[in-house]
């Protein structure tokens, strides 16, 4: 039973690996071959068919034959600088001991560069390594395939994995994080801050923007400091203002006056962006961006172009619009 196509899962790893293994196992064994291949720069058959096969243990020739002996793990990583040597080991510890004929494991990682722990091991030509930006690249030259070797269907499922990789920004480019900010608009506006729950992962890009209204706003503050817990209270305000540290003495400052303005209760826990503010030069000055269409742009977080943004798109739809004048999709 196929598994549904986009992942439920709230850890964002997790989200990606089950959303990218839906899509490869609706692939066709010849697209899925060749998108394999094209990551490996070797020639993967999963599968062989051959017409009358002579048989190795004796005489008789059938008419024909279909092998199938692969194993091929897959590990996908959204950290850069984030293989593990002990899983790496319990990976390859798996395919030492399968009597399959073509064997490998899979490492999909943000990484400009193949991580060095792949071939800290005794056997690295086992090991595939490929970025999201080339996994990307590589789902472009599939889709360059003629329409009789990849379907339709198929090449749906190949761009929304693409655009899924884009969103989640992991692939190189979109430089800028949107965040849905109902609440949190005024109050950077207000204080230079965006506080939301704890420990929250964002990607280590340099932009923030907000989505407000059915529209992208007008300023795109840089992240300077990022703290991932702190509690709204009268101690920690107090002790940040003490800092040697500007940016945390802005945060002590921001808790009394986003307590007194704000429904966020007192004594709950927040991560904290520190943003350059709106008149400071590091903040790009943008047009709003509306979204047009039913439903919400993004009603958490979605990432995108500072590059794009700045060239004035007339609504959320020359987004995509983009990604294909890149080439990206």
């Amino acid at each position: 039973m196929d598994r549904p196509l986009f992942s439920t899962y709230s850890t964002d790893e997790n989200r990606v690996s089950g959303s990218s293994l839906a899509v490869l196992e609706r692939l066709s064994l010849s697209t899925l071959e060749a998108l394999l291949s094209t990551v490996s720069e070797e020639d993967l058959a999963l599968v062989r068919f051959r017409t009358q096969p002579s048989n190795p243990f004796g005489p008789g020739v059938p008419d024909g034959a279909i092998e199938a002996s692969a194993l091929l793990l897959f590990e996908f990583k959204i950290q850069p600088n984030s293989v593990g040597s002990a899983q790496l080991e319990q990976h390859l510890t798996w395919l030492s001991h399968s009597e399959a004929s073509s064997r490998r494991l899979f490492y999909i990682t943000p990484d400009r560069e193949r991580p060095a722990e792949l071939d800290n091991v005794e056997d690295p030509s086992q090991i595939v390594w490929t970025s999201y930006k080339l996994l990307n690249d590589a789902i472009t030259d599939v889709l360059a395939e003629p329409v009789d070797l990849v379907s339709e269907r198929e090449r749906f499922l190949l761009r929304e994995l693409a655009d899924m990789f884009r969103q989640e920004g992991l692939v190189e480019g979109f430089d800028t994080v949107v965040v849905a900010g109902r609440v949190s608009w005024p109050e950077y506006q207000k204080f230079g801050i965006y506080a939301c729950q704890a420990q929250r992962s964002f990607r280590a890009v340099p932009y923030f923007g907000f989505y407000v209204d059915k529209a992208i706003q007008p300023l795109l503050p840089r992240r300077l400091l990022w703290l991932p817990e702190v509690t709204f209270d009268t101690d920690t305000a107090e002790q940040l203002q003490q800092s040697d540290n500007a940016l945390e003495r802005r945060v002590g400052e921001a808790i009394p006056a986003v307590l007194a303005s704000t429904a966020r209760g007192p004594r709950e826990v927040f991560g904290v962006m520190v943003l350059s503010r709106a008149n400071d030069r590091e903040t790009l000055r943008v047009d709003p961006v509306p979204h047009c269409e039913p439903g919400a742009w993004t009603q958490s977080q979605r990432y995108t172009s500072s590059e794009l943004l700045q060239r004035g798109p007339r609504d959320t739809s020359q987004l995509a619009g983009w990604e294909l004048e890149r080439g990206l999709r």
